[in-house]
């Protein structure tokens, strides 16, 4: 059951968005890696506003080369991978996947989906910039920010940060590994 401060922030992300049911499912990607190294992406789900664990997935990023840090096509990788899982298995997306990062980060994605056929079951793509907190989506062909009451940000703030927290936890697992093994 939604408390009421999850209910209003709900209902003000529905609203920014012009949505025309509340986006009770909601999934955020982010991507974790030091200049390439033990390069991983993370995508995590929440249901009402609050973590939905079942939902959460690890990515080792297959494509990384040693030494680079490509954060969009590390994105572009594993929100790829995501689609094609769930169109696979006939899962239902979430209602919103957040993007940890900004207009590039968004941009990327838009080069995923012009390449998926059926579009019309994909879930809205917004991306949350850290450096200045600011939203955008595409709209009609276009990136545009948008504005959002506090409470529908901290919801897309706690989304964002919880993603970053769990890609951060892979990266630093497969990091330790790497060391124990001698190969870092």
């Amino acid at each position: 059951m939604l408390n009421s401060d999850k209910l209003s922030g709900i209902k003000a992300i529905q609203c920014a968005l012009k949505m025309d049911q509340l986006p009770r499912f909601m999934a955020a990607i982010d991507i974790s890696d030091i200049k390439g190294t033990a390069a991983v992406g993370a995508i995590v789900t929440f249901y009402d506003g609050l973590p939905y664990k079942d939902g959460y997935r690890r990515y080792r990023i297959k494509t990384a080369i040693e030494g680079q840090a490509d954060d969009y096509y590390r994105i572009k990788e594993v929100i790829t991978r995501y689609i094609q899982r769930q169109l696979n298995e006939k899962n239902s997306f979430p209602d919103i996947i957040l993007i940890d990062g900004g207009k590039g980060h968004l941009n990327t994605v838009i080069e995923v989906l012009y390449n998926i056929k059926d579009r019309t079951k994909l879930p809205i793509f917004i991306a949350l910039a850290k450096k200045n907190e600011k939203l955008y989506t595409f709209e009609n062909g276009k990136i545009k920010e948008i504005s959002i009451s506090e409470k529908g940000m901290k919801i897309f703030q706690y989304l964002r940060d919880e993603a970053h927290r769990f890609a951060q936890a892979y990266h630093h697992l497969l990091r330790r590994k790497a060391l124990i093994k001698g190969s870092l």
